[in-house]
């Protein structure tokens, strides 16, 4: 909620108890949460793990164009 929207609110005594930033620490903690126990995946790759080759590398692909 912007600050204006904030303003407007307390003329009329409405304080939200809620503020953006409390909505967006939630957003970040369940999404850091899902992506430790795995739920979150690559959507480049097919399927949940790493292909064989991608296990195989020593250093990162450098694709030669």
């Amino acid at each position: 909620m912007d600050s204006i929207t904030q303003i407007k609110l307390a003329l009329f005594d409405v304080y939200p108890e809620v503020t953006q930033n409390h909505i967006v620490q939630l957003v970040n903690q369940v999404l850091t949460f899902l992506g430790l126990i795995g739920v979150i995946v690559d959507p480049t790759t097919a399927g949940l793990g790493d292909s064989d080759r991608a296990m195989g590398y020593e250093e990162p692909w450098v694709d030669e164009k």
